[in-house]
């Protein structure tokens, strides 16, 4: 049975028509006696989350009746967009930790405080109604947006002022650019500005906008906003609460369009741009999510094959990375690349790229984990790249680290003091070894 909105929607209006005529105070929520009495700001965003729920679809058909209804929801989330809340932010100071030094802000971040406010929800509320209208334009149709979604959505972006909701403006992008493409490339400007007086809106719009999964139309469209990211100063970051990390957010888009998008290479020049400007951040993170993303997970050679993602070209970027780069911090994000199933690296290859990537940050590594998981199956083929492996990580681990010598690292050993060719030189390793970190390593010697 379809349920009558009617009562509901006529209260939305009514209260919308009252606030229209004389605005409503604004204040916060007050105890009466021994209770407290929500304010007109709790209102509004409950009709926000109310106009949400009632746009959502169950079944593949929204709660209320859009064609009945269309004009009131669209007036109704008209007025919303024109509350007052979220005001505009003003700078915090932030909390130093006597200890580290380090700043922390209390204040949320711009998602969150959209996410809890007026417009925010009505914007999410906005998006919903142009999703269900779309369905209603043909397949091919060059736009499809109403005029009067449109000249809102502009209205809207042309008096923000807040972080919060220029986050906003950012996130939800995709669906407005795959709704009319060449309207909202106008508006590009607008939703990442270039005055240098309207920097922390742009920082939050292009938070928004990393914070949403790759789309490769959006990424070879948008050449010059990666552009920008790759060569702004972290320096000049607005200083407060991130939803997401800028540098590991940009770092994990420009991967993932290494790795599917064939066009995104060496001799791409926005690679090239990432690859010379000079950010650890960053370039750590890209290292990082590649391994965790596509060597290090389960199952990985036929996820590989399944998505046609060449492995030749990763392998060609670790050889590029251990010619040019010195920067311990960067390549010790290896650490997840440092294990292989049948299939994608070869072992005798990835021995030598592990040793030479442990002799440039003098053993340091993360997530060694895999690495030693794969030792094993690189012995055979890679003795004496092995044995130099493990002196180079062991040592490492003795001075700077935690190492639990275990079953496993014991038969490693007993794996190598038996081949005659390096027996000497593990015992040698286990010697040295011995009395370091208060007999840490006194497992080893049952090996000899």
């Amino acid at each position: 049975v379809d349920t009558n909105w009617a009562s509901l929607i006529k209260l939305f209006i009514t209260i919308l028509s009252s606030g229209q005529a004389e605005i409503f105070e604004q204040g916060q929520r007050r105890e009466v006696a021994n209770a407290w009495l929500a304010g007109w700001q709790a209102v509004h965003s409950v009709i926000a989350s109310v106009i949400s729920h009632l746009l959502r679809e169950e079944d593949d058909q929204a709660i209320i009746n859009f064609g009945t209804y269309r004009k009131e929801l669209f007036q109704i989330i008209s007025y919303l967009l024109e509350n007052s809340d979220p005001e505009q932010e003003v700078a915090e100071e932030p909390s130093v930790d006597s200890r580290t030094g380090e700043k922390s802000y209390m204040k949320s971040d711009p998602y969150l405080e959209a996410s809890n406010s007026v417009r925010g929800q009505a914007f999410q509320a906005f998006e919903m109604f142009a999703l269900l209208e779309k369905k209603s334009f043909l397949k091919d149709a060059k736009s499809k947006l109403q005029e009067d979604v449109k000249k809102l959505y502009e209205t809207c972006l042309a008096k923000e002022n807040t972080q919060a909701m220029m986050f906003m403006f950012g996130r939800h992008l995709p669906f407005f650019y795959f709704s009319d493409k060449e309207w909202i490339c106008k508006l590009i400007p607008k939703i990442f500005p270039n005055e240098p007086e309207k920097i922390n809106l742009y920082l939050a719009a292009w938070e928004g906008y990393l914070s949403r999964p790759l789309f490769r139309e959006l990424f070879e469209e948008f050449v010059s906003l990666y552009q920008r990211a790759i060569e702004f100063n972290p320096a000049q970051y607005t200083p407060r609460r991130y939803t997401t990390d800028l540098d590991e957010a940009l770092a994990t888009h420009l991967a993932l369009a290494f790795m599917h998008y064939p066009d995104f290479a060496f001799n791409s020049a926005l690679f090239k741009l990432f690859r010379r400007a000079k950010n650890t951040k960053r370039h750590a993170a890209f290292i990082s999510f590649i391994g965790r993303y596509a060597i290090a997970r389960k199952n990985a050679a036929v996820w590989l094959k399944e998505n046609t993602i060449d492995i030749k070209k990763i392998k060609t970027f670790w050889d590029w990375a251990l010619k040019f780069c010195n920067d311990p911090e960067v390549l010790k994000k290896f650490g997840f690349w440092m294990k292989s199933e049948k299939g994608m690296l070869e072992p005798k290859w990835i021995a030598k790229h592990i040793l030479f990537t442990l002799k440039k940050t003098n053993g340091d590594i993360d997530w060694e984990h895999g690495m030693m998981e794969f030792l094993p199956k690189l012995i055979p083929v890679a003795t004496e790249e092995s044995l130099q492996i493990l002196r180079l990580y062991l040592l490492n681990r003795a001075q700077h680290g935690w190492i639990y010598v275990d079953d496993e690292l014991v038969n490693i050993f007993k794996t190598l003091y038996a081949i005659p060719a390096i027996k000497d030189k593990t015992r040698k390793l286990i010697n040295e070894l011995l009395p370091l970190r208060n007999g840490l390593f006194w497992r080893l010697k049952e090996v000899l």
